[in-house]
């Protein structure tokens, strides 16, 4: 469901809701960049994050969060656990489900998202001046 951003925004104004709008941006990167352009561990990986710098309301004022995924005392935490298994004899790890993150129902405020021009659909461009699409999943902030 692809909608205007003014008429959500004053919608949620009309009604004293709650409307976050965020842009979203890819990113590409190269894994293992270092090796030989024509090694085949050489692997483009692409996702595309939320822009966390860049969250606003409906009212075009900055959106206020109370509580953050990745405290700084977490982030700290994980920096002493890494410290400790630099030492002789000691051994973590670390492991990642793949895609664990963005199979996340999102739950927060309702979160509208602007897409970079390059991933609007051609059947959007002269219907919408600042189309948005509402988040239904997580997607990881950067």
């Amino acid at each position: 469901d692809v909608r205007e951003w003014s008429d959500v925004a004053s919608s949620a104004r009309s009604k004293g809701e709650v409307a976050h709008s965020a842009h979203i941006f890819p990113i590409v990167s190269i894994k293992n960049s270092e090796l030989p352009s024509l090694e085949l561990r050489r692997i483009y990986k692409g996702r595309v994050v939320l822009g966390g710098h860049m969250i606003k309301n409906q009212f075009g004022q900055w959106a206020i969060f109370n509580e953050l995924a990745s405290t700084p005392s977490t982030l700290e935490e994980i920096k002493c656990v890494d410290i400790h298994a630099m030492r002789p004899g000691w051994l973590a790890e670390d492991a990642d489900a793949d895609s664990a993150y963005t199979q996340t129902v999102w739950t927060g405020p309702p979160t509208w998202l602007r897409l970079p021009k390059l991933l609007i659909p051609d059947s959007w461009k002269g219907k919408f001046r600042d189309p948005v699409v509402l988040l239904l999943k997580n997607l990881k902030e950067q």
